[in-house]
């Protein structure tokens, strides 16, 4: 059984971030928001299915009979455990398909290197990049490449209509 390392501090990492959300400091549809909160969600499930477990070890010390009354509560627990911990990996997923989708604005489409703003042609496999991917400025020339001066219509290299 998997276990937070840091104990009760993901109940007040969650309970921090919810309070974050609802004050409007932390948007609520961040996903890393949601991400700690559904840990401290998480780990205040896992809190109550030790306790759970402490009162059935309890009673069945006490009397063995009634034991099995908490063990259905221990089972419901169990079952929120592991529908928290699939939408915990949903929320990671979600977070690590939008770091790729922001290291796919910057891809070369021809070999997928990642390159600088700016820069007219791929280091990875030297093909020229499209204007715009290059540069959504618009301090490039869509035709050439070459750098737009403040102020002009026309690019200075090519004559191409900025």
């Amino acid at each position: 059984m998997e276990h937070n390392l840091f104990g009760g501090l993901g109940n007040v990492i969650g309970g921090i971030a919810s309070e974050l959300a609802k004050s409007g400091l932390a948007p609520q549809d961040d996903p890393n928001v949601k991400l700690l909160n559904a840990q401290g969600e998480l780990a205040a499930l896992r809190n109550k299915e030790t306790e759970l477990f402490a009162q059935i070890g309890r009673t069945a010390y006490e009397q063995n009979q009634s034991a099995y009354s908490q063990a259905d509560a221990v089972r419901v627990t169990q079952g929120e455990i592991a529908a928290l911990g699939e939408k915990i990996k949903e929320i990671e997923q979600e977070i690590k398909a939008a770091e790729q989708a922001d290291t796919a604005a910057n891809a070369c489409p021809n070999c997928g290197a990642e390159y600088a703003e700016g820069v007219r042609f791929c280091q990875g496999c030297g093909a020229k990049l499209e204007a715009e991917a290059v540069d959504s400025s618009g301090k490039f020339c869509a035709s050439c490449g070459a750098e737009h001066e403040d102020g002009t219509r026309f690019c200075r290299v090519c004559g191409a209509r900025r």
